[in-house]
């Protein structure tokens, strides 16, 4: 009997404490920061004449099926035709001078350890036949790149990297300077010519 009131007194105080903590709590909403929404993707420029914007699901089929990576027809199509891609550059820490891989998300990659293993199979090897001899800063923000795309396996020239895709880079338009206009002249004022100055006429004597 006196277990009894016993468990019923200790049951009776978990419920008291219960409910003064949830009238002392706030909310659980209250607690929880609203969501932030995402921010909306900037507009891309307009499209120029004879160039295709492609995206980065038109790369590969997908699922992969049996015979494993297969190219799709749409990406095969656009061999040798200029393109336009978003995407972001991979840092790398042994970067080949005048060029730069372009993946659909932000990757980075240690090629004295695992080399490209970890790139994924759409990354485009850019060129940058302007910009030949230099190396390329890596910049974390996207990319929107335009040039020559190439489709189908191919060693590439410093050996380091295999790809199926290749960009090859259009040059910048070259800004034409405007003609500077050679300045004008001051006109020199008008001299005023000096006023004349009569001689005084000699005073003639009256006899």
């Amino acid at each position: 009997m006196m277990f009894t009131r016993f468990t019923a007194f200790v049951f009776t105080c978990v419920l008291v404490s219960v409910a003064s903590a949830g009238a002392q709590t706030p909310k659980v909403d209250s607690l929880i920061a609203p969501a932030t929404a995402k921010a909306k993707p900037a507009p891309l420029p307009p499209l120029p004449a004879g160039v295709t914007h492609v995206e980065w699901n038109q790369f590969i089929k997908t699922p992969v099926g049996d015979y494993g990576l297969e190219l799709t027809d749409e990406i095969k199509a656009l061999n040798g035709k200029k393109v336009r891609l978003l995407g972001y550059m991979v840092m790398r820490d042994e970067p080949t001078p005048g060029t730069l891989l372009l993946a659909p998300y932000q990757v980075g990659i240690e090629e004295h350890e695992a080399g490209f293993a970890d790139l994924p199979p759409q990354t485009v090897y850019v060129t940058i036949p302007y910009n030949a001899p230099k190396i390329v800063p890596h910049t974390p923000r996207p990319l929107l790149l335009t040039g020559t795309l190439s489709v189908g396996q191919k060693v590439e020239d410093d050996g380091k990297f295999v790809s199926l895709f290749r960009l090859a880079l259009d040059a910048p338009p070259v800004r034409r300077a405007k003609p500077v206009k050679p300045a004008a002249k001051p006109q020199a004022k008008p001299v005023k010519p000096a006023p004349k100055i009569s001689a005084p006429k000699p005073k003639t004597k009256t006899r």
